[in-house]
């Protein structure tokens, strides 16, 4: 089963809650750039309790699962790097086919969960480019995670603030290698540089780019789930049984608690925002060039995330709107997130470097550790040879006792 997902839409609860099974084996963010260079000793370094403001839910290490396809210099064999950004999207398109690569890569997860005798459950954030290609590879049940995009956007808020610009920067990095889909070159182009920060623009580029990968998502997926529905335990439990339907065992969804942050950009127009969303569908069905016409699970999909950014927005900024402008829009405070934002970027860089020097430490006393059994061997083997010449000695010195006592007696009875 694969999961495609945007960031921050709860794709680490949900793999979580397939971990706690022990009949699936869930790979987290399996084209994530990380795993192309990732040795076993830095595993324990991706815990929850290293991740800066992402309220991970608690459990084993990111990428443990992994750790069995390692290779001793490090990396998963046939993963690269520019799988997470540059293959984002194959490359005739939503419609082409994966790399070779990429087909060997995800074989040999899919293979070794089920040498292991496992449901394979592979996740990522970086597969809404490439569901249908995976699909046509390897067939099975494709799952669309969806959170409401205005949420969805002030968690990337959230993570900014914190110090983290690495979502806020996808954007940036997801688009100049989408340029044989049209739509997505338009929108590269529409806002040049405009992703670097949360903006209005910046905004305005997440929203397209996620609703038109929604959209194009919706004919893939087997299933789509809303994670925000999660506390309805109707809605719960359906998504559960077909969950559990396609894995062959059961799989618990209980335990999602939703949360909002704050979005840092309040300068939007209630009116420009509705009349701006309220052309994305007719612009999609003008782009949609497909046999069968327009998608009608991709329609219904995008007037799904207008209405609910649309919703969600206008009960922010009912409830939150004043304190935001108070706290977001007074003098000099830019400058003083700045600095807080340099502050926690310098602990963040003092943090990888402190796992940099941690994991050499460690490699360093594997080594130690290594030289240090096989002079504990040489010693074994040099104290093997000691005892056995001590046992030798002793033979020598009996015989000589036993040669030496006749010769005392002769010499005994020849005194006088």
């Amino acid at each position: 089963m694969f999961i495609h997902s945007g960031y921050r839409t709860g794709s680490t609860w949900l793999r979580s809650c397939f971990r706690r099974n022990p009949a699936i084996l869930a790979y987290g963010e399996i084209f994530h750039e990380n795993l192309a260079g990732l040795r076993t000793e830095a595993v324990p370094n991706f815990s929850t309790e290293n991740w800066m403001g992402g309220r991970h839910p608690t459990g084993a290490p990111s990428y443990m699962e992994y750790t069995p396809l390692l290779k001793a210099d490090g990396g998963v064999p046939h993963l690269t790097p520019e799988m997470a950004f540059e293959r984002f999207l194959p490359p005739d398109g939503f419609d082409g086919a994966l790399t070779p690569g990429e087909v060997a890569y995800v074989r040999l997860l899919i293979d070794h969960a089920r040498t292991v005798g496992k449901c394979p459950v592979l996740t990522d954030t970086r597969t809404l480019g490439r569901s249908a290609a995976l699909k046509k590879a390897f067939g099975g049940a494709h799952v669309l995670l969806y959170r409401n995009p205005f949420y969805q956007w002030c968690s990337y808020n959230q993570l900014y603030l914190a110090g983290s610009k690495y979502f806020v920067e996808t954007i940036d990095r997801i688009l100049p290698h989408c340029g044989q889909d049209k739509f997505l070159r338009d929108l590269a182009l529409l806002y040049p540089g405009a992703n670097k920060e949360p903006n209005r623009k910046t905004l305005i580029v997440f929203l397209f780019l996620h609703i038109y990968l929604y959209y194009r998502n919706m004919d893939v997926a087997d299933l789509m789930i809303d994670i925000d529905m999660l506390t309805n335990d109707e809605y719960r439990v359906d998504a559960e049984e077909k969950l559990s339907a396609f894995c062959g065992t059961e799989v618990d969804l209980g335990g999602y608690r939703p949360s909002i942050c704050f979005s840092t950009v309040n300068d939007l127009d209630m009116n420009e925002m509705r009349e701006l969303l309220n052309n994305i569908p007719d612009m999609f069905m003008a782009l949609d060039q497909s046999p069968d016409g327009p998608s009608p699970a991709g329609q219904a999909m995008v007037r799904k995330c207008r209405d609910d950014f649309l919703e969600a927005l206008e009960r922010y900024r009912h409830y939150a709107g004043f304190l935001t402008r108070y706290v977001f829009g007074r003098d000099g405070l830019k400058e003083r997130l700045d600095v807080a934002q340099g502050i926690a970027l310098t602990r963040r860089r003092e943090r990888d470097q402190a796992m940099v020097e941690l994991n050499a430490a460690h490699a360093a006393q594997g080594r130690l550790e290594t030289e240090m059994a096989f002079l504990q061997q040489e010693r074994d083997l040099v104290s093997g040879e000691l005892s056995a010449a001590r046992a030798e000695l002793e033979r020598l010195r009996g015989g000589m006792a036993a040669a030496e006592a006749p010769v005392a007696q002769v010499m005994a009875e020849e005194q006088p």
